[in-house]
């Protein structure tokens, strides 16, 4: 019966360890409607953290900025009945002063390459138009 004891042990331990690698895999965060979340590549005061708020008040839509410095986060609130494009709030972020690093919003994470990649097609389709 002893043999048995430490079988156990070590199957339980695995077990444990198994569980913790499963709880802290990260699932994608989906945030309510109407709340965008802009990370900041470095969003060091509230000077700067203000610049980029009067930025985005100026968009219609925009409803409340609040910020994070801890975190270099901007969080816009819109209506959902009126939603803000991304490009607007990327080049409203970036006028602040501030470089963007991604936007995310609802299920949808988007980075700098991402929002680049949106930023040419909107000019290619702006250019199309002419």
């Amino acid at each position: 019966m002893p043999r048995s004891a430490p079988r156990f042990s070590a199957i339980g331990f695995l077990t444990l360890l198994l569980c913790g690698y499963l709880a802290s895999a990260e699932e994608p965060r989906v945030l309510p409607t109407g709340r965008i979340e802009i990370a900041i590549e470095d969003l060091h005061c509230g000077t700067c953290a203000k610049r980029v708020a009067r930025k985005l008040y100026g968009l219609k839509g925009v409803q409340k900025v609040s910020w994070d410095l801890s975190a270099d986060l901007v969080v816009v609130y819109q209506p959902a009945s009126q939603p803000v494009s991304v490009l607007p709030l990327w080049a409203a972020v970036t006028a602040g002063g501030v470089k963007p690093a991604a936007i995310r919003y609802e299920a949808i994470h988007l980075d700098a390459a991402a929002i680049g990649a949106l930023q040419e097609q909107a000019a290619a389709d702006a250019d199309e138009r002419r």
